[in-house]
């Protein structure tokens, strides 16, 4: 590190803890909205946004590349 390069900030606890209750609220609005649906859950399950199932030739953008669309996923 040279003198010109400072240290990176890191956060507070109590920022920490503002990140952590705006994410809740957050989470809680889009449950109240639905978009946690069991539809909406299984489709978020199966592969990450933005990429198209039907152009993934290598299935890499599943969560669970080895499992088919089909099958059931355990979540433990």
């Amino acid at each position: 590190m040279t003198s010109q390069q400072k240290k990176p900030k890191g956060w507070t606890r109590e920022e920490l803890h503002e990140q952590y209750v705006q994410l809740q609220r957050e989470l809680h609005e889009r449950a109240i909205r639905g978009d946690f649906t069991p539809e909406k859950l299984d489709e978020m399950r199966r592969q990450f946004p933005g990429v198209e199932p039907e152009d993934d030739p290598h299935g890499w953008g599943k969560l669970h590349p080895g499992v088919d669309d089909d099958e059931e996923i355990e979540d433990d």
